[in-house]
């Protein structure tokens, strides 16, 4: 085995393949980091929705606590009454 590391072949092919761990060793961290990144703006794209969603919640729940609501939801909603 150490003399066919000792020929030219042998040291190529340990160049190969350390270049070939560095690289797998690169690319791995640099996929962990977009998918963070990716996460992050999942993350805050989910908030942003999830804050108009309350708002339009709030309009809602604030136009059925007013008076006359249940007046006003069974004109809108009740065909024979």
């Amino acid at each position: 085995m150490i003399p066919f590391l000792l020929s030219p072949i042998g040291r190529w092919v340990a160049g190969v393949l350390a270049v070939s761990v560095v690289f797998g060793a690169w690319l791995t961290n640099r996929d962990h980091k977009q998918q963070a990144i990716g996460a992050e703006k999942v993350f805050v794209a989910s908030k942003k929705e999830g804050a108009k969603a309350n708002a339009k919640s709030q309009e809602h729940h604030s136009a059925a606590n007013r008076p006359g609501s249940f007046d006003r939801l069974l004109k809108d909603s009740c065909s024979d009454c």
